[in-house]
Formats: structure tokens, sequence, C-alpha cells
């Protein structure tokens, strides 16, 4: 789907000079191509955006900076695979190619809707904001289930827990809990 911001009034071209933002979600080949060739950049394809390297993510091409990050979101069909999100800034215009969605979008799309001052770098500010938040509330949420499942394990207050039948079980569990934190810290570390 492509989408220009602002949105184009009634009988205004949905693309042009009044945009300063163009966001392409689960892009079509078609649209790849028309926002390359009105905009004259080169948007990456999905692969290009998926490559690990550091030194793959950022470039400059005289004054448009390219930019990709694999993000580090929950997605149904894919677990905890990183799902790939490209930047093209310029000073002029922003242009976003994700393939999912992403939180800080919805809340960034309403903030231009409504401010008449965001331009292209306001919105790549926002949107760089809005996601290193959710990282950090994810954060302070994934440390308090390592908190939980420490408890769970070492006991409460120092007092050793009660050891039975279930125990092998739980602790089982509680080792099972520490990969699933520590396999979802490491993709957002990455």
């Amino acid at each position: 789907m492509l989408m220009t911001y602002p949105i184009a009034a009634e009988g205004q071209s949905s693309s042009g000079e009044h945009s300063f933002w163009v966001d392409l979600l689960n892009p079509t080949p078609e649209e790849i191509a028309r926002v390359a060739r009105e905009y004259g950049v080169q948007v990456p394809s999905r692969e290009s955006l998926q490559e690990i390297e550091t030194s793959s993510r950022t470039r400059a091409d005289d004054d448009v900076l390219y930019m990709s990050m694999p993000l580090a979101i929950q997605d149904g069909s894919r677990g905890l695979a990183p799902v790939p999100l490209g930047f093209i800034l310029s000073p002029r215009r922003l242009i976003t190619v994700r393939y999912s969605d992403v939180h800080a979008f919805a809340n960034v799309i309403a903030r231009v809707t409504s401010d008449p001052k965001m331009n292209s770098a306001s919105v790549f500010v926002a949107l760089i904001d809005g996601m290193v938040d959710f990282d950090a509330d994810l954060l302070e949420k994934l440390s308090g289930d390592l908190a939980v499942v420490s408890g769970r394990a070492f006991g409460q207050d120092g007092a050793a827990p009660v050891r039975g039948k279930r125990y092998s079980h739980a602790l089982r569990e509680c080792v099972n809990a520490v990969g699933t934190v520590g396999e979802r810290l490491s993709r957002i570390r990455e």
C-alpha cells in the first residue's frame, strides 16, 4: 500500500511536491517502481533491507540517506524473526518501506494529520523515537518477567524453594522462560 502525507486534498494528486512523507507498506513491484520514478530514488528490495551486516545498513547518495533496520517485533507468521524496515531521507522527503505494521507509524500518522509543522526530518525523528520508546517498554517488561522466573527458580527473599516431585518440571519451565526472554533480548539488541 502506498500512502503520502500530508494526505492530498480532494482534487489534488496523491503524490508530488506537497508530500513530505511517502509510506510503502508491503509494497507491490508497481508501487516500488512508481516511487522510484516519481521521486528519483532507488527503493531497496525486501532482501536488501534484511541484510544483517551493519555496513550494509546505511549509505548516502548526495543529499539522500538510505538506512535499513531489522525490527525486533513479534510477527505472527514468522515468530521472532526480524522484520525489515527501510528509510530514504532527503531534506524534502522521507520514504519508508516496511513489511509489517509498526506501532510507531500509527502514532506518527496521527501527528502528521494534525500538526502542520511536521516535515520529513521531524517524521523520521518521531518514528525512531516511537520505536525506541517501544523497545524500552519491552525491555522493562522482560526485566519483570525475568524477576518472576528468578523468584520461582531460586525462591523469594532468599528462602530456598520447596523441593518436590514438581520441582524438576518447574525448573524446566524456568529454563525455557529464560531462553525465550534471552531470544527476545537478542532480537532487541540486534
